[in-house]
């Protein structure tokens, strides 16, 4: 016989002992010793638990939780929310045939999460970071920060750089797979939301079906359904910078003479800075591919206004190198050897910092809460760190009538933290120099040391004192 501890555990052996005593005398006494045996186990774990963390046999039902979008921060969330107990289902407007994007950061901040929800970045193609390079435009250092063993002994985590669609797959693997803690949760894709409703906990699609749960997590992006229901009115512009992103193989830089240097060392992260604009280049899937992303105004950046919603489009390549006229030979090799098919142009998008992110049982998380531009490379991971904390205010044995509540503890979490964030990004995103290399590696400092996990723990816990 075994017993796995949980609450489960002590209805069956409990049932298993009243039976026996139902049962002639002649029943087995090895085995009702067995019974006993582990009842007094789960009895003494039972005793050593904190009383928060102890859940009563009436409150022990999942919630029935759905998430709209299915990006980064919606299946982390999925995967956070299934690991905590809850029955999860995604709803996503695209069909996911042919997922797309770039690279993108991992910092410390964001690893410590993802280990707890069982991933190892390396195990998806992810490399550290070894070193940043700041050049001029001329390609003269300005400074230069290498990431030793002694720094990586101060971080809570890793900081690794990693390819958006295989941290996107990773993250859907664990989300669906039946392997892993608790049920796996349900991905329902060309499901278009049209209208949130928080008194009934309906999302309505444009075809008329509807979805009801206990919890509805809008993670549907920049141009977000849900932020309706929370802050009607509310709409993202364009900023004033726009982007160009690709990628480019790291065996073909190698070969030219004008860009060697760049793939030079692995994990290597270059900038160049103009007087208003830049180009940050670095490598991810094992150092096999370099990303790219070349920011200019948005007016230099092509078609990507798409009814003033911004969006991506095809990026010229002569575009770009008129861009970057006068840059180093660095910066023009690299742009020389882009893919003319695979060059993209895309919107930077910006919003008023938001009055509230929840409503009733309604609540934002990502950039449907808070879009991040990508000057402190923080936007994925605030987004998961978000996902983290919704999850942890929502324990197994929360009633649907303390959601609201939780889901508000969860913004009063969350809300300080992403804006001090976002206070580093946008300074590091103004023209000229941005963050010095103290500044920087101070703001790196306090932003990759918080373990959102603990943090959300600590509050859950004086909340529920």
């Amino acid at each position: 016989m075994t017993c796995d501890g949980g609450q489960e555990g002590v209805k069956w052996c409990c049932g298993l002992i009243y039976t026996s005593h139902e049962r002639s005398t002649a029943q087995d006494f090895q085995t009702l010793l067995s019974n006993f045996i582990c009842l007094s186990r789960i009895i003494t774990a039972f005793g050593k638990m904190s009383p928060n963390n102890r859940l009563d046999s009436s409150t022990a039902m999942p919630l029935s939780v759905i998430i709209i979008g299915a990006g980064l921060g919606g299946l982390a969330a999925a995967v956070a929310l299934r690991k905590q107990g809850h029955k999860v289902t995604i709803l996503e407007k695209s069909r996911f045939a042919t997922e797309t994007g770039a690279g993108l950061h991992v910092p410390p901040n964001c690893t410590v999460i993802l280990q707890w929800l069982g991933l190892n970045p390396e195990d998806f193609g992810a490399n550290l970071i070894n070193h940043m390079y700041h050049y001029d435009k001329h390609g003269n250092t300005t400074f230069h920060v290498e990431v030793t063993q002694d720094m990586r002994k101060n971080f809570i985590a890793e900081w690794y750089l990693v390819h958006r669609v295989d941290f996107h797959n990773a993250l859907k693997h664990v989300a669906l797979s039946a392997d892993g803690e608790g049920e796996p949760a349900t991905l329902h894709t060309s499901c278009k939301a049209v209208n949130v409703d928080d008194a009934s906990g309906t999302v309505t699609l444009d075809d008329g079906r509807e979805f009801r749960g206990d919890v509805l997590l809008g993670a549907d992006g920049v141009h977000s359904i849900t932020r309706q229901t929370v802050c009607p009115g509310l709409k993202p512009q364009i900023a004033a910078k726009g982007c160009f992103r690709w990628l480019v193989p790291t065996e073909r830089l190698a070969s030219l003479p004008e860009t060697a240097e760049v793939v030079k060392q692995p994990g290597a992260m270059m900038h160049w800075q103009g007087p208003d604009r830049r180009m940050t280049v670095y490598p991810c899937s094992r150092n096999t591919v370099l990303n790219i992303a070349a920011f200019v105004p948005s007016a230099e950046a092509g078609d990507i206004d798409e009814g003033g919603r911004g969006g991506s489009g095809m990026g010229r390549k002569d575009d770009l190198l008129r861009a970057f006229e006068g840059f180093a030979p660095a910066v023009r090799g690299i742009i020389g050897e882009s893919d003319a098919q695979q060059l993209r142009s895309w919107a930077l998008m910006e919003i008023e910092p938001l009055p509230a992110w929840t409503k009733g049982r309604v609540a934002l998380l990502g950039d449907a809460a808070h879009p991040f531009q990508p000057w402190f490379a923080q936007g994925a991971a605030m987004a998961i760190e978000d996902a983290a904390s919704a999850a942890v205010m929502l324990p197994l044995g929360t009633t649907p009538d303390q959601v609201p509540a939780r889901l508000a503890l969860y913004e009063r979490a969350r809300f300080d933290r992403v804006t001090r964030v976002m206070n580093y990004t946008l300074i590091n995103g103004q023209d000229g120099e941005g963050l010095g290399a103290a500044e920087l590696v101070r703001a790196q400092r306090e932003t990759f040391g918080h373990d959102e996990i603990k943090y959300s723990t600590r509050l859950l816990e004086e909340a529920r004192a």
